[in-house]
């Protein structure tokens, strides 16, 4: 799949610029986490660490996700770029007061108040200079 490449090119950018990369999902009600995990398994080996709402017992735009990843990772709020394609997506980031890119694939040019918009994986790359 087009958007797995894209999605590993992104993350070993990050990687070799000295970026932590963590997997925030919203998991669907009553689906446990390592099913949810074999839908990209081919990406996790990127992922220095996984939050699911399933992990963090709340579901977005609840920031619990975020806060933990802050915690774990000994970074500020400052640090942090929430990258998502989902209004609830930019208001976690909102809430919690990180930076946001939303991924806006169908070019709908939504303003959910995100700090960055990119129209595929792609377009991060000038975000994350």
């Amino acid at each position: 799949m087009e958007w797995i490449a894209a999605m590993q090119q992104a993350i070993t950018y990050m990687e070799e610029h000295l970026m932590e990369e963590i997997n925030y999902e919203d998991v669907a009600i009553g689906m446990p986490d390592e099913l949810h995990k074999s839908y990209f398994p081919e990406l996790l080996p990127y992922f220095d660490m996984y939050v699911s709402s399933i992990s963090c017992g709340y579901r977005k735009p609840n920031p619990k996700g975020l806060s933990d990843i802050a915690e774990e990772f000994g970074v500020a709020t400052s640090e942090i770029i929430m990258i998502g394609d989902e209004e609830k997506d930019i208001k976690t980031a909102k809430r919690f007061g990180c930076k946001s890119v939303l991924i806006d694939r169908r070019d709908r040019n939504a303003d959910f108040g995100q700090d960055y918009m990119v129209t595929d994986l792609n377009g991060l790359w000038e975000v994350l200079k």
